[in-house]
């Protein structure tokens, strides 16, 4: 039996598909064992048995408070982990394999765990540093969703990489250069102070709309629009995953831009493969990995929190070439597919091991 380790409700969890259905496809049976913070009712899309820990907690606030819920569910992954017995374990995101590295290193696990890597978290403290690269080391493989984390935490042979998608398909959506041009973020609102200047850049400018749908510190950035009376920009809330197709329809803009703080600079957001899958144009943050990954496709505009306008966006927008932009979606949609069939063909020689 395989035990797959999370550290969040399912719905926030979408790269736990990424193993859920290689394992399903190929009958393998698996217990997914997650933590709902939210004390919400979730749907349940996968074939394997669900093992929830249910303790409310808000997961933006001060790290102290957050101390308390971690140590009751890491306790509540030990229990589960005896009382299940589980031959191998799969660890999403460093928040689970960290707190258990006792248990992963010990000889019943060495090299029976697939490690997640899935964010940089305490790196620059070199203790938790050498963890991670000694959990990266004993693992059978480590999935690293962007190789711009390797720039934090070095190389390894034991990486494979795990795109934040699945099944990805270049699907297309409804399209329009019509104005307003809509701009759509969905996701974790973060970068507060990044989203505000980006507010004041398309802020009454009847060209655009801008849309941000999705939990986090979007009342903050909300207030602060009420506050500019921007009348063009709007919220709404959390979300269902079945409701991106819907936020990708009514847009002509992705909006994938962070601050480049180390650890925005190096992630891979999965808003990158709805760009390909809804062939939709995206704006992400200039001198970001996900910059470079995207490289001199067209479709992508580097976007300068400092001395980007909204000029310039327009005009980029405006010059797209639809047929150039098909093309440039279709050859990133056989990269990813390429990496990913690698990522199964090493899952499922873990499964079978």
């Amino acid at each position: 039996m395989i035990g797959i380790i999370g550290f969040a409700n399912l719905d926030i969890m979408p790269y736990l598909r990424k193993y859920t259905d290689v394992l399903d496809e190929n009958n393998i049976n698996y217990d997914i064992v997650y933590w709902n913070r939210d004390g919400i009712l979730e749907k349940k899309d996968f074939n394997g048995n669900a093992i929830c820990y249910s303790y409310e907690m808000k997961t933006h606030q001060p790290f102290y408070k957050k101390i308390g819920g971690f140590v009751r569910y890491t306790n509540f992954i030990r229990k589960t982990i005896k009382k299940r017995k589980y031959d191998k374990l799969i660890l999403l995101t460093s928040q689970t394999a960290v707190p258990i590295s006792d248990i992963l290193l010990c000889k019943k696990y060495s090299g029976k765990y697939v490690y997640d890597y899935r964010d940089i978290t305490k790196e620059k403290n070199k203790l938790y540093k050498r963890l991670v690269q000694k959990l990266i080391c004993n693992s059978y493989f480590t999935g690293i969703s962007s190789f711009g984390f390797k720039r934090v935490i070095g190389e390894s042979d034991k990486f494979v990489k795990s795109h934040n998608c699945r099944k990805l398909a270049v699907l297309g959506s409804k399209s329009s250069k019509e104005e307003p041009i809509n701009i759509s973020f969905w996701g974790l609102v973060r970068s507060v102070s990044s989203n505000k200047r980006i507010c004041d850049i398309f802020g009454n400018d009847s060209r655009f709309s801008l849309y941000y749908h999705g939990n986090g510190f979007y009342k903050e950035i909300q207030e602060y629009c009420k506050e500019k009376n921007y009348n063009n920009i709007h919220f709404s809330g959390r979300y269902s995953p079945d409701d991106v197709q819907k936020f990708a329809d009514n847009a002509n803009i992705i909006h994938s831009i962070y601050d480049n703080g180390t650890v925005m600079r190096n992630a891979m957001p999965n808003k990158v493969y709805d760009a390909v899958r809804y062939a939709k144009p995206i704006m992400v943050a200039k001198n970001s990995y996900m910059a470079e990954f995207l490289d001199n496709y067209s479709f992508k505009f580097d976007f300068d929190i400092e001395n980007t306008t909204s000029d310039d966006v327009y005009e980029w927008y405006n010059q797209l070439d639809c047929k150039t932009c098909s093309k440039e979606y279709m050859k990133l949609y056989e990269c990813i597919k390429k990496d990913d069939d690698t990522f199964t063909k090493a899952l499922m020689s873990f499964v079978t091991l």
